[in-house]
């Protein structure tokens, strides 16, 4: 017999998970949503991600979100489906502003801080300089590169596209070789790789259900 009175707690809506026929008492109270709807529901994953944060000794918030294997180390945030930078979405949260192909730029020069007093606003230029100011500067690719003729947010847009690159080339400055290339991570590949690990994390998510 289940005891109603041990029903867990829905972490995004506070509300009690309900018991479903088939399913063990044990795995019944270690779920911590309700449904699908309520994991996926943006306001409480914001919350999360603005408290799921550690301080270092130099005042960093470093964040305890997923980190992108191939990137230095930012993290990374999936929020209906859109892939974020975890600094570019503290950046955005706090300040209330955001420019389209901007670059989110750490005075600290530590790639996992989410801490709003450490973040400014720059672009492909200013953030080439500041690593070469730092002593770790590269070949500047794709979305860094002063050349790129998309900005990120149009990347992850194509590679969420399920059209056919003919139709997607239209609404792009880019050639079908282009839209062919980013969507196997053959071009603009640090933001495809920030999109595919966004993307595992989130069906991760669904498959712990």
């Amino acid at each position: 017999m289940i005891d109603r009175k041990e029903a867990p707690n829905c972490k995004a809506c506070g509300g009690e998970i309900p018991w479903r026929k088939g399913r063990s008492t044990a795995d019944w109270k270690k779920r911590v949503f309700c449904d699908r709807k309520c994991q996926n529901n943006e306001k409480w994953k914001i919350q999360r991600f603005l408290r799921e944060y550690d301080i270092d000794d130099n005042g960093c918030w470093i964040t305890r979100f997923a980190k992108i294997k191939s990137g230095y180390g930012y993290g990374h945030v999936n929020l209906n489906g859109k892939v974020w930078l975890a600094s570019r979405l503290a950046y955005y949260l706090h300040s209330g502003e955001l420019t389209e192909g901007s670059h989110i730029c750490h005075k600290c020069d530590n790639p996992p801080c989410i801490n709003p007093d450490h973040l400014y606003e720059g672009n492909a230029k200013t953030n080439a300089q500041d690593k070469k100011d730092r002593n770790r500067y590269t070949t500047p690719r794709g979305i860094d590169s002063p050349t790129a003729r998309l900005t990120e947010e149009q990347v992850f847009a194509i590679l969420n596209d399920h059209r056919t690159y003919k139709e997607i080339c239209e609404e792009y400055p880019v050639n079908q070789m282009t839209i062919s290339n980013i969507k196997k991570g053959k071009r603009y590949k640090p933001t495809y790789d920030t999109w595919r690990n966004g993307l595992k994390f989130f069906c991760e998510e669904i498959i712990d259900e």
